[in-house]
């Protein structure tokens, strides 16, 4: 059975709205493209990421490999 714990408003709701608000402002969803049918294809997991961790994640072995590229880097 699912319930909305927005429901309940339980005191650590407040907590985890203000850390969830908090986290939204510092980052931005994970977008990155891979090849794909001779194509890029744009991935998008439910992540969000720093400008700080995408900068160094687009210059990490992982996307050298695979050939990812991170959305506004060609």
């Amino acid at each position: 059975m699912y319930e909305d714990i927005r429901e309940h408003q339980p005191l650590t709701y407040a907590f985890f709205d203000e850390l969830a608000s908090y986290t939204k402002k510092i980052t931005k969803p994970l977008r990155f493209s891979a090849y794909a049918a001779d194509a890029l294809q744009e991935q998008k997991p439910p992540v969000r990421i720093s400008q700080n961790a995408a900068n160094e994640l687009a210059d990490s072995w992982i996307f050298t490999k695979y050939e990812l590229v991170m959305k506004g880097k060609q």
